[in-house]
């Protein structure tokens, strides 16, 4: 019987140092704040002056092509936002964005204007990889470095405990 509940004290030992093992390889894990040069800080405001910019000429074309049509139903949305009665406000955002969505105008210039979006997205994720190269944030090498961490953090768990355990001889 006392081999049991020291067989069992043991195992209960080894889960709780597993435990902490996990806690302090998460812990250990965490990444830290990344420090930019100034030089990739400009870079990455250009980038983003740059996709802003694209965003704004195809949403500008948009509207050139649809009559305006966009500001049309953000002003209806913003009119909708001041009703105070919540049935009604959900009927006029639906009636605005109903309007923008069946307009004919609006569907064909969509297909453009997402391609354009899409591009000016592209873009300034390739620009951003250009300014920012070099060691990126993240969990030390994703999954596999998470699981790596914890094996080194219970194995470092069992070595203590058995200095632990040996020290008690």
């Amino acid at each position: 019987m006392k081999k049991i509940f020291g067989f069992l004290a043991i195992l209960s030992a080894l889960i709780l140092m597993a435990g902490v093992a996990v806690a302090e390889t998460a812990k250990n894990l965490t990444p830290e704040p990344i420090k930019y040069t100034a030089e990739q800080k400009a870079c990455v405001q250009e980038a983003q002056t740059k996709k802003i910019a694209s965003i704004k000429t195809a949403t500008d074309n948009l509207n050139s092509v649809t009559g305006n049509f966009l500001v049309t139903k953000q002003d209806a949305l913003k009119a909708a936002q001041q009703i105070k009665d919540p049935g009604a406000k959900k009927a006029a955002i639906k009636a605005a964005n109903d309007a923008y969505n069946n307009n004919e105008a609006v569907k064909q210039a969509k297909v453009p204007y997402m391609e354009a979006i899409k591009s000016a997205n592209e873009e300034y994720k390739n620009d951003l990889t250009a300014c920012l190269d070099g060691p990126k944030g993240g969990i030390g090498g994703g999954v596999p470095g998470f699981f790596k961490g914890v094996g080194n953090g219970i194995s470092g768990a069992f070595s203590r405990m058995w200095k632990f355990l040996s020290w008690k001889k």
